[in-house]
């Protein structure tokens, strides 16, 4: 279905999703799909997932982690960034091979980690040095390969991500008192051993004052070879093509991103004090992750931090309100952050399923089980990846039947 749905979006944008139901309406620059009275509750997401893939990563005094910030896969690889801010990397059963870098002022070191990317074609790793304007790339063995520089003035990236062209597609924060990002998004095209800005979306018209943030937590993901993203106080979806970020779907439901004028309300608000005074105003703040699920080859929005998720299968698109359940580790969580995508994975500390050796009976799945028996207090945190059933969204329409008449 996405193989054709992205053969006809590059040919024409103006056809994107051509195929769509009727409730799609055409808009400059691409589609505009409604989805009031289309959110479903919460539900008990083991219903829908095929299995779910454990790990409990190696504890050594190498590979201490504190805690987990983010982890991610790549094949037979897992890399882990935690609380601290290093990166880890271990194989695909838990062993622990390296961490990534090492903090300090020397050649081969950087003196803080602003961002990083992983590169799953050259199976290396990528630490933005925003003190020094270096990128330093490594192997999965922890190996320093090369550094690369970018100017200090465009150094405020929140997340960073390779492209198939060879260039490096950069995320900033909200434009801030303290330190301005006038563009939202900027690519980096290599020169020699520098990378060279050019500007693409331009940040959102409000400045905020104090703390500087990101509303956008996972800003864009890959539908197969091809770069979707999506921006801050929007509903909309962009696709990256010849060095160019084009809008191609957007998403309305009954609460409406404010308009500039509305945002003259919001302009020199602390970060935090700004989201909630939208929200207290009745407004969306816009997506704030978005995932690519290939499993059941659909599109996950979440909407802002706590109205749950928009899925988008190129034929459906509905809301799931609410948390979802999982029985095994009698979890609520945003789906999201769950773990069902090999860029971000859920995770739990060793202490919170230690507890759980006296309610074993309980759980149903047999490498969880196991992995709980060998446990340890003091032990690194176990990740997990939900591997969705093809026919999730099927599945959900049948369950569901009401909300899709």
């Amino acid at each position: 279905m996405w193989n054709i749905v992205c053969y006809i979006l590059f040919l024409t944008c103006s056809l994107f999703f051509s195929s769509c139901s009727s409730n799609n309406n055409n808009i400059d620059g691409g589609d505009v799909i409604y989805i009031t009275n289309r959110i479903i509750p919460e539900f008990n997401l083991m219903d829908y997932v095929d299995s779910v893939e454990y790990i409990l990563l190696e504890t050594t005094d190498s590979s201490l982690l504190r805690g987990v910030n983010k982890a991610s896969s790549d094949t037979n690889y897992i890399i882990v960034k935690d609380q601290d801010a290093k990166i880890f990397t271990f194989y695909r059963d838990g062993r622990f091979i390296s961490e990534i870098g090492k903090e300090g002022r020397g050649a081969e070191e950087y003196i803080y980690l602003s961002a990083y990317y992983i590169d799953r074609h050259h199976n290396t790793i990528t630490i933005l040095c925003g003190a020094t304007g270096r990128l330093l790339t490594y192997s999965y063995n922890g190996e320093y390969l090369h550094t690369k520089y970018i100017p200090y003035i465009d150094c405020n990236i929140r997340t960073l991500t390779p492209l198939l062209d060879g260039n490096i597609l950069a995320h900033y924060p909200l434009n801030n008192d303290i330190r301005p990002s006038e563009f939202e998004y900027k690519l980096f095209i290599p020169s020699a051993d520098s990378l060279l800005p050019k500007s693409l979306l331009i940040s959102a018209p409000v400045v905020t004052k104090g703390h500087q943030g990101s509303l956008l937590w996972e800003p864009f993901d890959f539908i197969g070879n091809e770069l979707w993203a999506t921006k801050t106080f929007t509903h909309d979806l962009y696709k990256y093509n010849n060095g160019v970020l084009t809008r191609v779907l957007t998403f309305n439901w009954d609460r409406a991103i404010p308009n500039l004028e509305q945002l003259d309300k919001y302009e020199s608000m602390e970060h935090f004090e700004m989201i909630t005074s939208m929200l207290k105003d009745d407004f969306s703040i816009g997506f704030t992750a978005f995932h690519y699920v290939k499993e059941c080859e659909s599109l996950f929005m979440q909407r802002g931090y706590s109205e749950g998720v928009v899925i988008y299968n190129g034929e459906d698109a509905f809301g799931i309100d609410g948390l979802i359940y999982d029985k095994n580790l009698n979890l609520y969580s945003n789906i999201l952050s769950m773990g069902i995508t090999d860029s971000r994975w859920g995770y739990s500390d060793a202490m919170s399923l230690y507890d759980m050796k006296d309610s074993l009976n309980s759980i149903t799945n047999i490498g969880l089980k196991n992995i709980i028996l060998d446990l340890k207090e003091d032990y690194n945190p176990i990740i997990y990846r939900y591997y969705l059933k093809p026919n999730f969204v099927e599945l959900l329409k049948e369950n569901y039947s009401t909300y899709f008449e």
